[in-house]
């Protein structure tokens, strides 16, 4: 819990809280312009799993990753898969 306390701070007065607001707003006027009265549930799963939820996480990554190196002290890694293991027959 603490984690989540020391994330919220540190994302106070950022886009990246905005944006968790902003971005399903923009959805749900994408689907009443394109799918009006009767398409508008179709139309918002649509616009919102084909391009603004990843956009939003791209973003959101993005708006992290930058203020972690702005904050000094920051090392990215990529995880990478573990060497294959042999496996040693006993005969």
């Amino acid at each position: 819990m603490d984690y989540l306390k020391s994330e919220h701070l540190k994302f106070k007065r950022t886009m990246s809280n905005k944006l968790i607001f902003i971005v399903p707003l923009i959805t749900a006027i994408f689907a009443w312009i394109m799918g009006g009265y009767m398409g508008y549930q179709y139309m918002t799963l649509y616009w919102w799993y084909a391009f603004l939820l990843p956009g939003a996480i791209a973003i959101l990554c993005s708006l992290s990753h930058r203020k972690e190196e702005n904050a000094g002290k920051y090392y990215f890694t990529i995880p990478c898969m573990p060497a294959p293991q042999t496996v040693k027959s006993s005969k």
